[in-house]
């Protein structure tokens, strides 16, 4: 008999009064309340455990809800020179050639001028001259006075000059069409020919919009202010009531229905583009429609974006609605396509990674995400931070080589030479790492999914065009994200379709460094001329001349 377990049974309440004078009566007693000690020991654990997770849940949840949304590190994190921790020092060891070859890339922000930045070049200039009249400017020599004005003037000597902004209010104006009819000829000489019509008029120019009030630059005006401005339209029916206009946020909403329908050729020569490659990067963001048909007015939506980047830097950005985000939708937009594709985790696109011709390549910066939300959750303690900082010497590698110069294959070489050792060094631990961490803890899953993605992850670095990230097809989401915490939903699925087209175009110019609202307006003016492919093609983004750029302060994209 074990007798250590004594002292739990007095404790407990057996006292020798109680106990059994049966030997082994008294073993089966002493098994029972063995087990249930046992028992009581693993179900302790067991809720240290869970209590471990939740707190980890509730440190990552406080975060999100009280601090500041960006994962980048603080100073402090910054100045901490050691990169693992001393827990994993005796494990893992970084080689010196590695450490002296990513260390030594650093990052340098150029010092802007203090004071005000200059103003465009490009703005028209009203100049206003201050000059003192000719009395003030007169001789004030008390000997000249004495005797008199010598009636001399103080000469010119030089100018200060100074700059500020004036602001001229919109302006709205009407366009009066008028259309001469001119009857028929009678001539004397001649009977009159009834193969000639017996009355003419102008031609009517061809528009986007038919009858409709609306101008090629109103109309732009209107997409511009909601698709890139993120401006209601009940918001832009205020704005014009203040110009003295009454145009109702339904006639702006018809409007931009039959827009996207006058675009339908355009568009759809855009989704040949894109399919063009060699990259596509693919997100998708919810969306909720109210008149559905046969679906609750709460149910989620979802409005897909592509984004395609030529070889020649040329990009188009396609956003497509779909009432479903089910892996039909992917290969429909996908179809015929082949190059390489950039995903999230998200299981829908792993079906069209695996078609022929096609390159499906990985998303580092959800994996980084994942490592953050762990490093969060443990209070900035532990392991996380190694991962965070395997992912960090994976970033400066690539920062640095495209600073360079470097041509293409110069660079893929280089890339591959200083990154795959990372990756080989990021696996090993990621691989000692599983076997310790606990499965379903912030840290666990990390790893987990890093590993169930490190071979897509490890596949930017075949091609130049690639990047470790999916950030581009991200970037191309924000917009849309912006503009629906303003409107909030789309009232029916044409509504939506027709958003969808008209993001389409406004984010296609700014990808291409054109100002939108100029490109919308040329797009207006001259697509309904275009009736052949050719004349299409002109109205391209990159085919277009005379547009001025899109001016946008760094960041503010």
């Amino acid at each position: 008999m074990s007798y250590d377990i004594l002292p739990v049974m007095i404790r407990e309440g057996m006292t020798s009064s109680v106990l059994p004078d049966d030997v082994e009566t008294l073993k089966q007693q002493l098994i029972e309340k063995n087990n249930i000690i046992f028992g009581k020991d693993s179900f302790i654990a067991e809720l240290e455990k869970r209590n471990g997770l939740l707190m980890e849940q509730v440190t990552l949840l406080k975060k999100y809800r009280f601090a500041r949304s960006s994962e980048q590190w603080t100073d402090e994190e910054r100045r901490q020179q050691r990169l693992f921790d001393e827990a994993e020092d005796g494990v893992f060891q970084i080689s010196p050639e590695i450490e002296s070859e990513t260390e030594r890339i650093t990052y340098t922000r150029k010092k802007g001028k203090r004071g005000r930045k200059p103003l465009p070049e490009d703005l028209p200039r009203t100049v206003i001259e201050h000059e003192l009249s000719e009395e003030e400017r007169r001789c004030g020599n008390e000997a000249c006075l004495r005797y008199g004005s010598c009636e001399k003037c103080r000469p010119v000597i030089g100018s200060e000059t100074r700059e500020e902004l004036e602001f001229i209010p919109a302006q709205i104006k009407v366009n009066r069409h008028v259309y001469y009819k001119y009857g028929e000829i009678k001539c004397d000489e001649f009977e009159a020919d009834e193969s000639q019509p017996g009355v003419i008029a102008a031609a009517r120019e061809k528009r986007i919009i038919p009858a409709a009030i609306v101008t090629a630059s109103l109309l732009a005006h209107i997409i511009v202010s909601k698709f890139a401005d993120a401006l209601p339209f009940y918001r832009q029916e205020r704005i014009f009531s203040r110009l003295g206009i009454r145009i109702s946020r339904q006639n702006m909403c018809n409007w931009t229905i039959q827009a996207s329908r006058g675009c339908g050729e355009y568009l759809d020569l855009l989704r040949g583009k894109i399919r063009e490659g060699p990259l596509i990067n693919i997100d998708e963001t919810p969306l909720q429609v109210l008149n559905e048909p046969n679906r609750p007015f709460d149910s989620e939506s979802y409005m897909w974006v592509m984004v395609g980047s030529q070889a020649d830097a040329r990009r188009v950005v396609l956003y497509n609605y779909s009432s479903h985000r089910n892996t039909e939708v992917a290969e429909s937009l996908l179809k015929d396509y082949r190059g390489a594709l950039q995903t999230d985790g998200y299981k829908v696109y792993d079906s069209v990674g695996g078609w022929d011709g096609i390159w499906h390549v990985g998303c580092t910066q959800h994996a980084r995400h994942k490592f953050f939300e762990a490093y969060v959750g443990a209070n900035k303690q532990g392991h996380a931070k190694t991962g965070l900082k395997y992912i960090k010497r994976l970033y400066r590698i690539e920062h640095e080589l495209r600073e360079a110069g470097l041509s293409d294959d110069e660079f893929v070489v280089a890339r591959r030479r200083a990154a795959a050792p990372v990756f080989r060094e990021f696996k090993k631990w990621l691989e000692h790492m599983s076997r310790t961490v606990v499965p379903k803890s912030l840290m666990g899953e990390a790893v987990s999914y890093t590993l169930s993605r490190f071979q897509m992850l490890v596949r930017y670095l075949k091609y130049a065009y690639l990047t470790p990230d999916n950030n581009v097809a991200e970037r191309a989401i924000r917009p849309y994200v912006v503009g629906r915490k303003n409107w909030l939903f789309s009232n029916t699925p044409l509504g939506a379709h027709a958003s969808a087209g008209m993001y389409s175009l406004v984010e296609t110019a700014k990808a291409n460094n054109l100002d939108p609202f100029h490109f919308m307006y040329r797009l207006f003016k001259e697509l309904p001329e275009a009736e052949t492919e050719e004349a299409l093609e002109k109205l391209l983004p990159w085919n277009m001349t005379g547009i001025p750029a899109y001016k946008l302060e760094t960041g503010q994209n």
